[in-house]
């Protein structure tokens, strides 16, 4: 179901080229990790990966649960995401972005979970909805991060405890188009991915001497 995305550019300033070879991702017993390495390659100084299951796992509604392990220290971006799959024609933020579980390393013991759309994203006044959930061992060990996906809602849980609801409320959204504020009832696809540096990931700098570090995901 899943696919490499091989790429040396990407958005939010992020600062790596994802690669699909087994040092920057690779299964070993039954985890998936993802890693992040300081080194020259195509024109980036850091290397990482990126998966998804576009073309091969495109739906919509239902429950997505990850259990996953966040790498910690300042310069880490990973994310737990889903795009629509339409992006193509639409293009982003038009498609629609669920972001699951998003963490930075530098705020190691919080989690974030947003969406953004037409109307709301991080490009726009506005800014994405967002919310947090403080969570200690987000680095230490697994947790399970759940997205449940119904018509017209979503919501986002770590180990059961709910971090937050997305849904559409006329009342705040008055002359918005639906598809503006709520493009989820369609079909989207999976993304895991970790970044470095970036207008989040690096607020704080990178600390180069993590490197090599990496996510996992069970």
């Amino acid at each position: 179901k899943w696919a490499y995305e091989v790429r040396n550019q990407w958005y939010n300033e992020e600062l790596q080229a994802t690669t699909d070879r087994l040092e920057n991702v690779r299964v070993d017993n039954g985890l998936l990790k993802i890693t992040a390495k300081k080194e020259n390659y195509g024109g980036k100084n850091y290397t990482s990966g990126r998966v998804r299951t576009y073309q091969k796992l495109d739906f919509t509604y239902g429950r997505v649960d990850i259990r996953a392990k966040m790498p910690s220290k300042a310069g880490t971006w990973p994310a737990l995401w889903m795009l629509g799959s339409n992006y193509a024609s639409l293009d982003w933020p038009k498609c629609g972005e669920i972001d699951i579980l998003e963490h930075v390393g530098y705020d190691p013991n919080k989690v974030f979970s947003s969406t953004h759309t037409t109307k709301y994203n991080h490009l726009n006044p506005a800014g994405a909805l967002t919310f947090s959930k403080t969570l200690y061992e987000a680095t230490d060990s697994f947790n399970i991060y759940t997205m449940e996906w119904l018509p017209g809602k979503l919501v986002m849980h770590v180990n059961d405890m709910k971090i937050g609801e997305f849904n559409y409320t006329p009342a705040f959204n008055q002359d918005v188009p639906f598809d503006d504020v709520f493009p989820f009832d369609q079909a989207f696809h999976l993304i895991i991915n970790l970044a470095i540096g970036g207008i989040w990931g690096g607020v704080d700098g990178i600390d180069d001497s993590i490197f090599p570090t990496s996510m996992y995901l069970d």
